[in-house]
């Protein structure tokens, strides 16, 4: 085996079947291996780009620089475990993390351009992973599957690659307006809004091409002769990356190509306006839209648009305040007829005197064509709208919170947003030092009122104490029936599953809402018969908090949708049997409660066991 020459190791060693481990495994076997494996850039080569093939532009490719990458790469990994297995332990009293919390993570990532993208690929890992952890048992944070790690993960995640698309959206916005095109401005959105989820633009620009593609298949069965089929690939190339400053085809042309446009994208295709649920956030996300095909105006009017730059139509965006539309231009004369395009209602195509969003005088005149940045501004607005008014809980203050902020970085005038923000940040005792920052060195229209939010900030930040990093242990009562982790079903609200992460025994129900509340969609439900029996904060299925009384509690096995409870890893490792086991901090802080639940689950157990 020492003769093997060194091309057919290689040849074998490269194909992706084969991973990084699997190479360090062979080249253990004996000292010639060794020093073929070590040396040969091919092999490390062909392995970094199997594992980071978007990042192969950005490193140095002389010599044998892919193994000291992949080297890097996997330091990366140790330490960016090593700070999440200490973040539990420093955060647990915190509902929200703040800047200044994170910040250990922004120096880590700013070693190296490519550091954040190690950095995003393995915390999405962390994040998504299903694996199941068969333990009654509290166990490692490192655990694969482990739902304290996967909670801590999700924040730093959403933390990064937020100061990742600052930037993004700084060069964004510097570019020519030619540049500037809607669906990047849509992209960066939903990048913003879904950390967990690996999003790019050339993903969402790559849909778009398809949708194009079925409109030129269909064209071509249709009007074979039209012109676009004599079109370059350098003409068809700058329509998708650029804005255009007219169509490029007569008039006949043009209403061929909407025709055609409005035959697949609604009647084939499904695209339309999301009548139900109209402010749910996916209705604002583009990848979402494109998934489901079904949107707000806005969405579906930047995916039109887009599929209509891409065959060499300009479609302009017009800020409506009741209805985003587009208008279509038949020319460039000072007399030419435009049009309104209805993209929510099936691509109705109406005459600009019939459009009925218009002002009763001239609609153009109030309303010009959107600039990209007001396009984002709008989408923001949306989504912080929709945050308000949808009855989803799960998760409702974090992505408040990174709507309010995106608001502050696409439109940095906003001075309702930066009210709104800065209560926020108070409300969950968020350290505000980097709105003080912002506030203090930004040029506002209204510097009287800017400077009467910084004051109210400075105001709280005199009186904001972090809370202590100890957990001191509880001491159970003789009326406690339940224990932490156990789920329950919530009789005084439909059944509703719920699981106990914490109790009280000397705060009356009626005291409750007021200190033993910890999440702004909490709700009290006070006992009339037992005022002054045990309380229990519990997490329901939709995501909200409750502070209930002992006697509307009745255990039981099924599990329902708790899963989907963002805020579970904050208290619980993982998921056993019939009930949630602590993570270690609320081990500490409850530790008589796993006789209670582990007694419980042995109970159950022995109920349907069958000899």
């Amino acid at each position: 085996m020492e003769q093997l020459p060194l091309e057919l190791i290689e040849k074998i060693l490269s194909p992706p079947v084969l991973t990084v481990q699997d190479v360090v495994n062979f080249s253990s076997t004996c000292g010639y291996f060794r020093e073929a494996v070590l040396n040969s850039s091919i092999i490390w080569k062909q392995k970094f780009i199997d594992k980071w093939p978007k990042l192969v532009h950005m490193i140095d490719r002389n010599g044998n620089f892919y193994l000291k990458e992949l080297q890097y790469s996997y330091e990366v990994k140790r330490r960016m475990m090593a700070q999440l297995m200490t973040m539990s332990a420093r955060f647990y009293r915190k509902y929200q993390l703040s800047d200044t919390d994170l910040e250990e993570w922004r120096i880590l990532m700013c070693e190296k351009r490519q550091t954040y993208h190690y950095l995003c690929s393995f915390l999405t890992e962390i994040v998504n992973t299903n694996e199941t952890i068969r333990s009654i048992e509290e166990v490692p944070i490192n655990t694969p599957g482990n739902k304290t790690l996967q909670y801590y993960a999700y924040k730093v995640l959403r933390y990064i690659k937020q100061l990742h698309l600052t930037e993004v959206w700084t060069d964004y916005v510097s570019l020519p307006p030619e540049k500037q095109i809607l669906e990047r401005g849509a992209a960066f959105v939903a990048q913003w809004c879904q950390p967990e989820i690996d999003i790019t633009g050339d993903d969402i620009a790559s849909t778009l091409d398809i949708v194009a593609h079925l409109v030129k298949r269909r064209l071509h069965e249709t009007y074979p002769s039209h012109k676009i089929f004599q079109a370059s690939e350098e003409d068809l190339a700058q329509w998708r990356n650029e804005n255009l400053t007219r169509s490029q085809w007569t008039v006949p042309e043009c209403q061929q190509l909407i025709l055609t446009m409005r035959e697949v994208m609604y009647k084939e295709l499904g695209f339309g306006g999301s009548t139900e649920g109209y402010y749910m956030s996916q209705n604002s996300l583009i990848n979402k839209v494109l998934e489901t095909r079904k949107g707000l105006p806005i969405i579906l009017a930047i995916i039109y648009e887009s599929v209509g730059r891409r065959l060499g139509l300009l479609f302009e965006p017009i800020n409506f305040p009741a209805h985003f539309l587009l208008r279509f231009c038949e020319n460039d004369g000072p007399r030419t007829k435009k049009y309104y395009i209805d993209t929510f209602n099936g691509g109705n195509v109406m005459q600009k005197t019939a459009c009925p969003y218009r002002t009763r005088t001239e609609g153009d005149v109030f309303f010009p064509v959107a600039t990209a940045a007001k396009v984002v501004e709008r989408i923001a607005n949306n989504l912080e709208l929709s945050t308000r008014q949808h009855v989803e809980h799960n998760g409702r203050v974090t992505h408040l919170r990174s709507i309010l902020e995106l608001l502050k970085l696409v439109s940095p005038q906003d001075l309702s947003a930066l009210v709104s923000l800065a209560k926020l940040y108070m409300l969950h005792r968020i350290n505000t030092k980097s709105l003080e920052d912002y506030l203090a060195t930004q040029t506002f229209s209204a510097p009287e009122q800017a400077r009467n939010i910084l004051h109210m900030i400075q105001g709280f930040s005199k009186h904001h104490v972090d809370s202590p990093f100890d957990v001191p242990a509880t001491q159970r009562s003789p009326d406690l029936k339940f224990a932490v982790g156990m789920i329950m079903k919530d009789v005084s609200h439909n059944g509703d599953k719920c699981v106990i992460y914490s109790w009280n025994v000397g705060c009356s129900g009626v005291s409750a809402s007021t200190e033993c509340l910890e999440a702004p969609h909490s709700v009290a439900f006070h006992s009339k018969s037992k005022p002054k029996q045990p309380f229990y904060n519990v997490l329901m299925e939709d995501g909200s908090y409750r502070y209930v009384a002992q006697e509307t509690l009745v255990p039981t096995t099924e599990v329902g949708a708790l899963h989907s409870n963002k805020d579970l890893g904050r208290h619980f490792s993982h998921f056993f049997n019939n009930h949630f086991v602590p993570n270690a901090e609320k081990e500490r802080e409850f530790p008589a409660d796993k006789r209670v639940r582990h007694k419980f689950y042995y109970e159950t157990q022995l109920a349907h066991y069958r000899p």
